[in-house]
């Protein structure tokens, strides 16, 4: 008994003894790119999967290019050819300055910090985005924002905040924001309109944070 009792003793003090592994946690201002093709750069420089996207930092595509990123684990964006953007996922705000291209979102965990929103902001217009998906593309030389409530709810308003709707829907309801700034109007897309996206552009997207999209209900 005293000999079984020794090994007790000895055995809690190791394992009482032994260093925890720290716990990994990712900050949620941490913007990852998860996957790219063509040319991605950051302020002008190359980078590939793996690279920390810097708050505020102009980010392009070139002609062939496509980047994926992630922040705080359950939220990706990506950005088609030829965008050009500034992306700020800081705690405290969620902005997304996009001045050409397309830009689409999958988000499913806006932290409470940063108010759980997200803002887009183009030439002519501002979408303010809960967890949601959604499309928006910019066209300078037509001055033509176009979004897309893809699944969920978008606010939106042209840049001097004149003009304001909101917009839901379970599967893609677009509007168009036409117009120099300051003489911007809200469109409803003709048919025909190219939309630029498709259910399993999102769908894909989606599953790269291992999610899928229910085109039967709103998020």
């Amino acid at each position: 008994m005293k000999k079984l009792l020794v090994l007790l003793c000895s055995l809690f003090t190791v394992v009482s003894c032994t260093p925890k592994l720290p716990a990994v946690q990712g900050a949620p201002t941490d913007c990852v790119l998860v996957y790219a093709e063509g040319r991605v750069t950051m302020d002008g420089k190359e980078i590939s999967i793996g690279a920390k996207i810097i708050n505020g930092a102009l980010l392009k595509t070139d002609g062939n290019g496509i980047a994926e990123m992630v922040f705080n684990d359950k939220n990706i964006v990506k950005m088609g050819p030829l965008t050009v953007l500034r992306l700020d996922t800081s705690t405290l705000k969620r902005v997304v300055s996009l001045e050409s291209g397309t830009f689409t979102a999958v988000l499913r965990k806006l932290d409470k910090l940063a108010g759980g929103t997200l803002e887009v902001r183009t030439p002519t217009a501002i979408a303010g985005v809960r967890g949601t998906s959604f499309f928006a593309r910019v066209n300078p030389s037509e001055g033509e924002t176009y979004f897309c409530a893809c699944n969920g709810t978008l606010k939106l308003s042209t840049t001097d905040g004149s003009l304001g709707i909101t917009k839901s829907s379970y599967h893609h309801n677009g509007t168009i924001f036409s117009g120099d700034p300051g003489d911007v109007k809200i469109l409803t897309p003709p048919s025909g309109f190219d939309v630029g996206h498709t259910d399993k552009d999102l769908e894909d997207l989606a599953s790269r944070i291992e999610e899928t999209m229910d085109w039967s209900k709103l998020e």
